[in-house]
């Protein structure tokens, strides 16, 4: 975080400082409390992007979900002023030669146009990143000093240490000393939010070539590209078809693009769909569920859309999960959804080859695509945080990936004897996540096994929440259960991984992969004890992993901060 790396030792900063005399409120809070140098700053902090609708202020975050109100950012921080600058004075009148100044930080979004209650001169905003934070604080200082020095009649000066001091230890009894989960989680969640130099030259590839392949391990944002990139050929007027292998992603796809003219479907669903609408399901054989998707619905779809008279090709294909469905029949569906087919078509396609998990890549498929294709590559994970990127490592034995340096919460492995432990034990975890004001929405368990199967098929236990299964249900929000292959693609806040009883098989190795990767900022792990001997045995190989890594390699997965994995890791040491 900038407030980190950027300010000096002369400075103190305060996170989520409570002020009890609000002037419109019972309670008020301000984001950040900076005590520096030339004064105390108050800043009111908004993440995601931020738009002002006929007078309503609505701030986005990065799943689309709208939150409103009427009094706007700068309204917010400038009444948190009045009311510490009032308790400040009131507490320590020698002090009036101090001031208290206001800012705004929008760092994902850029706050464009005028009005009577936007101070442009103290907003922090995307086009701000790219110059020190110290200059942002200059510009907030040159602003507010002269106005309160008019309006006191007191000319400011530099605070000296011990008066910095004595403002840290008056504000410091009402602030939460215990370091709680949900700042951690918000703040760690809001520094992976932020581009690669990779995307950007992703994004610069993808409009320089008609047909592109982009690999990636899991977090590096190959659906985030493949969003954007819809999204920029929908303005262009062009008719874009987006699938991809999961039902719940398809969702969460349809979710983020609405508004835009673009087909989402995922690839079941849409052959399924079309096989039905002409009329040909009826002259489908009779085989297993696998035979009848891998083989006989493609064939049936992929004359359904030849014979078809009304079916207009689309000008653009993107296909995410694309390792799940390189498959010869699956291939040949998409050679006629797309005008020019895949030869001289207009195709992106995003996967990960660490993520085969329906076994599906192909030697002639992949071929077909990688011959005919831009090859481009993402490598740095903008999802998780080190220690879960690091966990995910060592658990599924992947090979390092470069990690965004953002730490984030204790990753917390948990070993229990069985179902009936691991039942109370998850019930105990969720309850302190709700107690710590994460959002229910916000937590997602994760088994290999369906609901109905698994330690938590009767229901937790005391928790004020019921738990939804997503693969019955969706469950667009709320306190959410998903096997790991139906949450594959998506993400969470919060993930706890269930029924961990396997820790050496090929397949379950590459489920903890997928599942473990899922968890942007807090992670939990619950394994049996039955597995403890397969966790011991995959920490020794990670172990040898690092004591292979040369000083650069070593300081570029573990970062220049960090104490060692024993700091980041549980159970390692160096």
């Amino acid at each position: 975080m900038r407030l980190q790396t950027e300010l000096s030792r002369e400075w103190t900063v305060l996170h989520s400082l409570n002020i009890k005399d609000h002037p419109t409120q019972p309670w008020g809070e301000v984001d950040f409390v900076l005590i520096g140098p030339d004064g105390v700053y108050c800043l009111e902090v908004k993440g995601g992007r931020v738009r002002r609708v006929s007078g309503e202020w609505q701030y986005l975050d990065r799943d689309d979900r709208v939150f409103s109100d009427y009094r706007g950012p700068f309204r917010q921080v400038q009444e948190a002023t009045q009311a510490l600058t009032k308790f400040i004075k009131s507490r320590r009148p020698h002090l009036t030669h101090v001031p208290v100044m206001s800012g705004v930080a929008v760092p994902d979004t850029v706050i464009e146009g005028d009005g009577p209650d936007i101070i442009s001169e103290i907003v922090y905003d995307l086009e701000s990143l790219d110059r020190p934070f110290l200059d942002y604080l200059k510009r907030v200082s040159a602003y507010w000093k002269p106005i309160l020095e008019k309006k006191s009649g007191v000319e400011f000066r530099r605070l000296t240490t011990a008066e910095r001091n004595e403002i840290v230890q008056l504000l410091r009894p009402d602030f939460d000393f215990r370091v709680t989960l949900r700042p951690l989680i918000r703040e760690a969640t809001r520094e992976l939010i932020r581009f690669t130099r990779e995307q950007f030259r992703v994004f610069e590839g993808l409009r320089a070539n008609k047909r592109v392949v982009v690999i990636g391990s899991a977090g590096t944002g190959k659906t985030f590209l493949a969003v954007e990139e819809a999204k920029r050929w929908s303005r262009a007027g062009a008719r874009v078809f987006l699938t991809c292998f999961n039902r719940n992603l398809a969702q969460y796809l349809r979710r983020v693009l609405e508004g835009y003219d673009v087909h989402v479907e995922n690839f079941h669903a849409f052959v399924v769909r079309m096989v039905r609408e002409s009329g040909k399901e009826s002259e489908l054989p009779r085989a297993s569920q696998e035979e009848m998707f891998r083989a006989f619905y493609p064939e049936a779809c992929w004359l359904a859309l030849v014979e078809s008279v009304d079916f207009e090709p689309y000008d653009v294909l993107i296909i995410d999960e694309a390792q799940d469905l390189l498959l010869d029949g699956y291939m040949n569906v998409f050679d006629v959804l797309l005008k020019d087919g895949l030869e001289k078509g207009q195709w992106r396609v995003f996967l990960d080859l660490n993520q085969n998990l329906f076994q599906a890549t192909g030697t002639r498929p992949w071929s077909r695509i990688r011959e005919n294709a831009t090859r481009f590559e993402l490598s740095t994970n903008c999802r998780n945080t080190k220690n879960i990127a690091l966990t995910v490592t060592a658990v599924s034995g992947v090979d390092f990936v470069r990690t965004i340096n953002v730490a984030g919460p204790e990753v917390k492995v948990r070993f229990v004897s069985g179902p009936d432990e691991e039942l109370r034990e998850v019930s105990k975890s969720i309850n302190r996540l709700l107690s710590e004001k994460i959002d229910p929405a916000d937590i997602v368990v994760l088994g290999h096994k369906r609901l109905e199967r698994s330690s938590l098929a009767k229901g937790l236990l005391n928790v004020p929440y019921s738990l939804y299964d997503m693969e019955s249900s969706g469950a667009p929000s709320g306190l959410r259960y998903a096997t790991v292959r139906s949450f594959k693609g998506l993400e969470a806040d919060a993930i706890l991984m269930t029924g961990v009883d396997d820790l050496e098989s090929k397949e379950r190795l590459l489920e903890l992969y997928v599942g473990l990767s899922r968890a942007r900022a807090y992670l939990e792990l619950y394994v049996y004890d039955s597995a403890k001997p397969g966790y011991d045995a995959r920490y020794e190989e990670f172990g040898r992993k690092i004591a292979q890594l040369g000083p650069d390699d070593y300081q570029e997965f573990f970062g220049s901060s960090c104490r060692g994995p024993s700091s980041i890791l549980p159970g390692v040491s160096c």
